[in-house]
């Protein structure tokens, strides 16, 4: 592939804006045209992010839980806690945005007192659970502790305690709860959990280990596991991101998919811990480091403090890195940030030997034209054309790029979505069908669009879970489409429909099955700046046969 290469000064400056979020740096004529806001490119119209004041883990947590390195050893006890949250300080990872401490495991006994309160092993925690909270506090940092579904591991369960366990948890100021399940996961108990805790008078983070995941978790937790343990194995770790990556369409400010702790500093070669750090990061997933941050090296130190991987994580549109591309053993995922243009990827390397991909700007939802690129474990410009980017990653390793291109055109007057490019899609099987059904796994395999009979020309066909996002600019004032299952479920099948736009969600159908009539949808969608199509899972968990259609889908824009 032929190389562009750019001038430093503009490309620095260019990346600087868009990492630092500032939309009133003014660039040069020259740095607008790398970027892709020069002449010819698309309106870039408003591009920053927005989600509710006060939404609970707006963005993914970040902290430190001692379990993965230390277990139930006797190693672990309060002293060790605090010379790792003191390490969080002193290394310049609070800087960086970790604030969770968090209890696991081994730390309360196994009854609770007369009064139904649980206690905790004095042992290992001399000065209490409110003596830890109190210090902890004052550092500028935040506890967590883990509790179970029901009596396990040697510890009391919260099934039926649930309102006067938070209220201990109030009075101990705690801000993160890390529910497991020890027996399949009740959840009712959980969504009475989630109510008591959104009642309390402290924000608190619930996070749920109860894989496999189940549709209503995405609707009560902000955080929920979505595989097995993590182990300091690279089969672990790719096991891991195989089964996040199936399941981005639910991430959401407020909402995120966790494939479990870090094991950086734990075993994993430096390679395989750049992947761990890169695609966690992408994935917008919780960055919850679980090494020894007391004794740890230099080099575990600056991967887990990389700030510009940092900024991929915690980036408010909230969106999770899609597999964009899987070739010779690379997987690509990609999503967009905050910024006109501005997008991330992640390419990692599965196999055992050095391979080289090409990336189109196509995948990451650009349009055609120039894109400066920065390597964000490199910290360098990387040389591109205009059609995309070749790059050679080795084995156990990862390529972690921000990018800044052109965005697409903006909807004018009434158009329909087919019509439009999207700037994020995933699709549960099969790629997104524009004008068609979703078919099977193949592109344009589907049938015209056929609701209860009813056949449309225009739309789209996904398969839940999916996701596509679209940017409005603050200029369009009403979506409209007809949803339903399409007829060549013959019958079968169910899905959820939602419109959701800045963290918030605007339209929800409830469960439709195959037999629903088609259901039509009408949303102001006034002053906003993105479009957000959700389709969940129905009534089974399964998925099968949810071949969703938003047919007719349309915007009314400015002209």
């Amino acid at each position: 592939m032929a190389s562009r290469f750019f001038d430093r000064r503009v490309l620095l400056l260019a990346t600087l804006a868009l990492a630092c979020g500032r939309e009133d740096v003014e660039l040069s004529p020259s740095a607008r045209t790398a970027s892709g806001g020069g002449a010819g490119a698309a309106e870039p119209g408003d591009c920053s992010a927005e989600v509710p004041a006060g939404l609970l883990g707006a963005r993914p947590a970040m902290g430190w839980n001692g379990y993965n390195a230390f277990g139930c050893a006797a190693e672990l006890d309060e002293a060790k806690v605090k010379a790792n949250a003191q390490a969080l300080i002193d290394h310049d990872l609070q800087a960086a945005g970790y604030r969770y401490v968090n209890l696991d495991e081994c730390w309360q006994q196994p009854e609770r007192d007369s009064a139904g309160h649980r206690n905790f092993d004095a042992t290992r925690l001399p000065n209490g659970i409110e003596g830890l909270s109190g210090w902890v506090h004052e550092r500028g940092l935040s506890l967590g502790i883990r509790i179970n579904s029901a009596e396990c591991d040697a510890e009391p369960g919260i099934q039926d305690h649930e309102a006067e366990d938070v209220k201990s948890f109030e009075n101990w100021q705690l801000d993160y709860i890390k529910y497991v399940a020890c027996q399949p996961v009740a959840q009712a108990s959980v969504e009475q959990l989630a109510q008591a805790l959104r009642e309390a008078s402290r924000p608190m983070v619930l996070s749920l280990t109860a894989a496999p995941f189940a549709e209503w978790m995405s609707r009560t937790a902000q955080l929920w596991r979505t595989g097995s343990d993590a182990q300091p194995t690279w089969d672990s770790l790719t096991a891991a991101i195989d089964a996040a990556t199936k399941l981005a369409a639910y991430a959401r400010p407020g909402a995120f998919n966790d494939p479990d702790m870090l094991e950086i500093g734990n075993g994993l070669s430096t390679a395989e811990a750049r992947v761990q750090f890169s695609v966690w990061s992408i994935l917008s997933a919780p960055l919850l480091a679980g090494n020894d941050l007391s004794t740890m090296d230099a080099t575990t130190r600056d991967i887990l403090t990389n700030r510009e991987l940092i900024a991929l994580d915690q980036d408010p549109l909230g969106l999770q890195g899609a597999l964009v591309r899987s070739e010779n053993g690379i997987d690509v995922l990609a999503k967009p940030l905050e910024g006109c243009g501005a997008r991330a990827a992640v390419l990692w390397n599965r196999s055992d030997a050095a391979a080289s991909i090409t990336l189109p700007w196509s995948d990451l939802w650009l349009a055609p034209g120039r894109a400066t690129v920065k390597d964000l474990w490199q910290g360098a410009a990387l040389p591109s054309d205009s059609d995309g980017i070749t790059l050679e990653v080795l084995p156990h390793d990862a390529v972690a790029l921000r990018v800044l291109g052109a965005e697409p055109a903006l909807p004018r007057g009434e158009a329909f979505l087919s019509d439009l490019a999207w700037t994020y899609a995933v699709s549960g099987f099969g790629p997104i069908e524009l004008d068609s059904s979703n078919g099977e796994s193949a592109a344009g395999d589907g049938a015209k669009l056929s609701l209860r009979g009813t056949t449309y020309e225009k739309g789209l066909g996904v398969h839940g879970p999916s996701l596509i996002r679209y940017r409005l600019g603050r200029d369009c004032r009403r979506f409209r489409a007809e949803i339903g299952i399409d007829d060549e479920s013959d019958a079968q099948g169910s899905a959820q429909f939602e419109v959701w736009a800045e963290g918030t969600k605007l339209f929800e159908s409830g469960v439709l099955s195959g037999q629903s009539a088609p259901l039509p949808v009408d949303v102001d969608i006034s002053g906003r700046r993105e479009l957000r199509l959700f389709v969940g899972v129905g009534k089974d968990n399964s998925y099968a046969h949810d071949h969703a259609d938003w047919a007719n889908a349309r915007v009314e824009c400015d002209d």
